[in-house]
């Protein structure tokens, strides 16, 4: 490839969410971002000649922008956060200031002084990102219990569909510290995966649900 892949994310998302349409109703919030997706690596592909092999290290940036580019037409601006590239250091979130440990979370709802809920956004899963989920899970409900924050939520979105993927959704749906796994394209899973998961309509109420709480 010709240019540093930092320099492929952007002008791929921006081409690709200038040409369009954003989703009029939550059921088709998941449809807009997998063709999406495929959008970005056909620009990816034609315009800066990015390899196959290449694109594991761009799907997760894009994910993330087409996500935050969806949900806002369904979430208050206030009420959700994404952070596309980097995550977000957790230790500047009140009652978070002290932690040690490194989790980026992708998404939060509400906002660094009102936390309600914590959103990992995966497209693919290995097995490393399917720990890093888990721990990141765990490591913020402990915190939380430990200095007697409020609850937080935390949800795990993904379109996972490699080899392996079904055992890897199973596990992780049973993950105690993940309050519910998610998959971007939930009408392609089979019944018995979409017992454990949930659509991202499902998702997008949820968010909404806790927000509508009083502070």
């Amino acid at each position: 490839m010709s240019i540093p892949i930092k320099d492929v994310i952007l002008p791929t998302i921006q081409s690709v969410l200038k040409d369009s349409k954003l989703p009029e109703k939550e059921e088709d919030v998941g449809k807009f971002i997998a063709d999406g997706m495929k959008k970005c690596e056909n620009v990816a592909k034609r315009k800066f000649s990015v390899s196959p092999n290449q694109l594991g290290r761009l799907n997760g940036d894009w994910f993330e922008y087409l996500f935050q580019a969806a949900i806002c037409s369904f979430v208050k601006e206030e009420n959700i956060t994404v952070f596309p590239g980097r995550g977000h250091h957790i230790n500047e979130i009140n009652g978070f200031e002290k932690v040690t440990w490194i989790p980026l979370p992708d998404a939060i709802v509400r906002n660094v002084k009102d936390l309600r809920a914590v959103i990992t956004l995966k497209w693919g899963m290995r097995h490393d990102r399917m720990y890093e989920s888990a721990y990141e899970a765990y490591a913020i409900k402990d915190w939380i219990q430990k200095n007697k924050l409020p609850t937080v939520k935390v949800f795990l979105l993904t379109n996972d569909d490699t080899s392996g993927y079904a055992s890897r959704l199973k596990i992780m749906s049973s993950v105690p510290a993940l309050d519910g796994v998610y998959y971007v394209e939930y009408d392609k899973l089979s019944s018995d995966l979409q017992e454990k998961t949930k659509p991202i309509k499902s998702l997008i109420q949820e968010i909404n649900s806790i927000c509508k709480v009083k502070d």
